[in-house]
């Protein structure tokens, strides 16, 4: 964002992993221009663990959240506890799967 300048472009959005609670958050970022440059960027996150109720509750659903690679990150499937089992076992089934 801060490499293209340009202070109107469109907000990004993306999958993150935090470096100190080692969580997955749903990242925002927009850009701050003043004139026609680029002079900052804001970034807001929301975590994974509060946004897969919301989605449980707005689908109707269980939810699973993949990674590009397969990787599955996040359910509402199961309670914590047992999430990182599960979250293992749906990452290696996909990874066997062809995609649609």
């Amino acid at each position: 964002m801060l490499d293209k300048g340009d202070p109107n472009s469109l907000p990004r959005r993306t999958l993150g992993l935090h470096p100190l609670n080692r969580r997955y958050y749903y990242f925002s970022a927009i850009p701050v221009g003043l004139g026609s440059q680029v002079v900052g960027v804001i970034v807001v996150g929301s975590s994974l663990d509060g946004l897969l109720p919301y989605f449980k509750t707005t689908s109707l659903a269980d939810v699973i959240v993949y990674l590009e690679g397969g990787n599955a990150i996040a359910t509402s499937f199961v309670p914590q506890e047992n999430e990182a089992t599960l979250l293992k076992d749906l990452s290696s089934r996909r990874r066997r799967t062809r995609p649609f």
